[in-house]
């Protein structure tokens, strides 16, 4: 959908206010089938349409554009620390390789899993989307050490984050405020400044290629995170901002 729709790419934090011209709810995008045409109606905050967009998971492995990163103070450090736990069900969390490098970017945390239940009594060491994984039991943060950990093992990994995330209000894990975690502070807007709002069209063909949360009584969707394969990804691929 975004490879054609100029400013109307789909990005974390974007609100999905209506799904066909009803609400937006999970039943409502399970309910479209293959082939049915979709309108999404988007809300987007002021300072978030001002900001550089977050890239399409897995962007920079296509040559796509990539977003800009906060220049750090000149004495700033990053930050880097260890968690350790044990592998009981899912991680549940999703990850970019940073292929020949040994690395893996954090690109989003499921609501469920190792990395939520680790998250929710962890403070300064809980993971966030943004941090960098150097290190996975002692040796190289990749995709295949990650499959290697079986149920039971205790994994320690090691995280490195950059100053100004560090410093700054950390985003909520998905699905966070239904089960009372801390939640991330808006930015705050200037006065005159307004909330963005379009729509998007696109046909339902194979996965959508989002993860979402539904903002429960309200008839809307938060996007936590947009997957570097699917109906969202082929429309943001050309679509801007």
């Amino acid at each position: 959908h975004n490879q054609t729709s100029g400013e109307s790419a789909i990005h974390a934090g974007d609100l999905i206010t209506s799904v066909n011209g009803g609400e937006a709810t999970a039943a409502a995008m399970a309910g479209v089938v293959e082939g049915q045409k979709i309108r999404l109606t988007i809300s987007r905050g002021p300072q978030q349409a001002a900001a550089p967009q977050p890239q399409v998971m897995g962007a920079e492995d296509r040559g796509e554009r990539r977003a800009v990163a906060p220049q750090a103070a000149p004495a700033a450090e990053a930050q880097s620390f260890e968690v350790d736990f044990v592998k009981k069900g899912a991680l549940g969390i999703s990850l970019r390789e940073l292929e020949g490098q040994g690395k893996m970017k954090v690109t989003g945390v499921l609501a469920e899993g190792c990395i939520a239940r680790h998250n929710q009594t962890s403070g300064e060491s809980a993971i966030h989307a943004g941090d960098l994984i150097t290190s996975v039991n002692g040796g190289e943060a990749t995709a295949a050490a990650m499959a290697g950990v079986v149920e039971g093992q205790k994994i320690r990994l090691t995280i490195s984050r950059g100053p100004q995330q560090a410093a700054a209000p950390q985003p909520q894990v998905m699905g966070a405020e239904d089960r009372g975690e801390r939640r991330a502070v808006a930015p705050q807007a200037a006065p005159a400044a307004e909330a963005q709002s379009f729509e998007v069209d696109f046909v339902k063909k194979g996965a959508l290629g989002i993860s979402l949360r539904e903002l429960e009584g309200q008839g809307k969707m938060k996007v936590t995170g947009v997957l570097a394969e699917g109906c969202i990804a082929r429309h943001n691929q050309t679509s801007g901002e």
